[in-house]
């Protein structure tokens, strides 16, 4: 009677320690399909906001003003090149002008250096190529980049043939 007692429990035993192993790989795959899906995820909705964007653009070259919402992705930085007095822009930007959504926004970037918002747009950004000046500013501090942060948030366009068009986040 004990050696039936034991093989059964023996028998439960391995079965839970299978079980266990099975969750577990399920849930490391799960989170690898996740990360694999976000990233790839995270550019094609920067590729439809750029979109809006340039949309939004158009519409504000016929009327003046225009304004798009942008929701994602979350954490990233809407900035137009040429940034600020630097030569430097991302490979992306084909065009004089162009206006980027990269993943930026944590990157530690001083307001006195380009470089890194250069390297995070050409490695992680989608670009939208214009032949007139944007300026994107961030009502906050003055400056670009605007961040994509607690969305939806509002950019507001504006267009003016001697300046270019003007992006700020309401």
């Amino acid at each position: 009677m004990r050696r039936k007692g034991f093989l059964f429990l023996g028998e439960k035993t391995v079965e839970m320690v299978i079980a266990v192993l099975c969750i577990v790989v399920l849930i490391y795959l799960g989170v690898r399909i996740y990360t694999t899906s976000t990233s790839t995820g995270n550019l094609e909705k920067a590729q439809n906001n750029i979109d809006k964007i340039g949309l939004a653009l158009g519409e504000a070259k016929k009327s003046g003003f225009s304004t798009v919402f942008v929701l994602q992705p979350t954490d990233w930085v809407i900035i137009s090149w040429p940034y600020k007095f630097y030569g430097d822009k991302p490979n992306k930007c084909k065009a004089t002008y162009c206006i980027c959504i990269c993943d930026a926004l944590n990157s530690q970037v001083s307001a006195s250096s380009d470089e890194s918002f250069v390297n995070k747009c050409n490695a992680n950004g989608i670009c939208f190529d214009s032949n007139e000046r944007i300026d994107t500013l961030n009502p906050t501090t003055s400056e670009p980049p605007i961040p994509i942060q607690n969305p939806p948030i509002l950019l507001n366009i504006k267009y003016d043939k001697n300046i270019g068009y003007i992006i700020t986040k309401q």
